[in-house]
């Protein structure tokens, strides 16, 4: 709390740096009683400015003082269009803080404040670059601007909904693109989001040289713990319990680990996870040789699956051999940690698993109408392949029964001729 109280106070001393008249330390502090005094000893005050240019109403806007504001409308309504050193008036102050209130009177006491502009930007870019919703959805409502104002751009090309999305505000993006009066681009809304910006080639190259280092250094740590699993092996071949060798496991072999008897269960799936991992980060690497494309989604696919599979494998090696050569004494320890590990190596996965879904889902919205004319136009030559193919086929099988017609029409006199030869006649 007590940082906060510091803060804010802080705030408020950066807001009424360096104040010209009394007036407008009593309108920024919330004073109301000491601001209707002060107007009325001297009423030219309330156009009054500090050293940036700021009149009290500035002040007051922005904080939020409801009830000083209507004060200082009364005494000069004209402050509503009295712009600072840096060009904002306090409509544009009220609309950064998302005093929502103080803009629906500031509205109402001159409705063309709403189409003034700081140094390019308009009162609905500045919401949508401080996150205001609640001071966004007042000016979508307000018949006083038209579309074509609302869709305008700032000096860097970019509308409301355009900053929204570079900003990551989901919600004000989610009500901006649902919103009637509000043009949408989809390739220009995608690339905001950072769909739309592909890498060079030089990021690709240092992709597929990070992974083959990631693959590598995972695969040689899968390889190391398969051939040297912990425990040791045995030295000698032997059935002795009081040398560690299990009652009916028979003879334990020289060569062979000592826990593959010990711990049969743990050490079978210790073996499984470390095997399948190493095989994971052989076929990453194998892909990467071969210089798979990394600008295509399915062989990119392929890859981060197969990362995946082999971190996850690895971890669960990890686990196994620590469950094998964990002190008895130290059981509920372990349990309790090893019991947390994969439920937090489980919401990872799936973390990530939503995160692509979601951003396939994205892109699916951004390019549903290029996939669906796409898939259109696959189908069409699809179709006409088809056509071609069956007009052929069917004129191939008239040729073909054109000339066994032909050829049994020649063949049938002969046959006829040598039919009604009379027996013994010499052709």
């Amino acid at each position: 709390m007590k940082k906060t109280k510091k803060k804010k106070r802080k705030r408020r001393k950066i807001l009424m740096a360096n104040p010209s008249t009394p007036l407008h330390i009593s309108a920024s502090l919330g004073d109301l009683d000491t601001t209707k005094r002060h107007l009325a000893s001297d009423p030219g005050s309330a156009t009054a400015v500090d050293s940036g240019g700021r009149t009290a109403l500035h002040l007051a806007a922005s904080e939020g003082h409801m009830d000083i504001v209507k004060v200082l409308l009364t005494a000069n309504g004209d402050a509503c269009l009295k712009a600072d050193e840096r060009g904002r008036i306090p409509l544009h102050l009220a609309a950064m803080r998302g005093q929502v209130e103080v803009m629906e009177e500031l509205i109402s006491q001159k409705p063309r404040s709403i189409l003034e502009k700081k140094h390019g930007c308009t009162v609905l870019l500045l919401c949508a670059r401080y996150n205001n919703l609640d001071a966004l959805k007042l000016l979508l409502e307000s018949t006083d601007i038209d579309d074509k104002f609302i869709n305008s751009t700032d000096p860097n090309n970019e509308t409301i909904l355009l900053t929204s999305a570079r900003l990551k505000q989901f919600e004000m993006v989610s009500y901006l693109v649902s919103h009637s009066r509000i043009s949408v681009d989809s390739k220009s809304l995608a690339k905001a989001f950072g769909f739309g910006n592909p890498p060079n080639d030089d990021q690709y190259e240092k992709l597929r040289g990070n992974l083959m280092v990631v693959a590598s250094l995972i695969a040689q740590m899968s390889f190391q713990v398969a051939t040297n699993p912990p425990g040791g092996f045995w030295q000698v071949n032997t059935k002795k319990f009081d040398e560690g060798c299990p009652e009916g496991s028979g003879i334990c072999k020289a060569g062979t680990s000592v826990l593959a008897y010990t711990s049969k269960s743990d050490y079978h799936m210790f073996t499984a996870c470390s095997t399948l991992s190493f095989v994971a980060s052989l076929s990453v690497i194998l892909l990467l040789i071969s210089q798979v494309p990394l600008r295509n989604k399915f062989f990119v696919g392929i890859l981060i699956i197969g990362m995946w599979s082999s971190v996850t494998l690895i971890a669960g090696a990890y686990i196994f051999s620590m469950r094998m050569v964990q002190m008895q004494t130290d059981d509920e320890i372990f349990s309790r940690v090893f019991s947390l590990a994969p439920i937090f190596l489980a919401w990872l996965i799936f973390s990530l698993v939503s995160y692509h879904v979601f951003q396939f889902g994205i892109w699916l919205i951004f390019h549903k109408n290029d996939a669906i004319y796409k898939s259109c136009e696959i189908l069409d030559s699809l179709v006409k392949k088809m056509k071609n193919l069956k007009s052929n086929a069917v004129n191939t099988l008239k040729n073909l029964k054109s000339n066994v017609v032909n050829k049994l029409k020649n063949l049938k006199p002969h046959v006829c001729c040598q039919e009604q030869m009379p027996t013994g006649t010499v052709v």
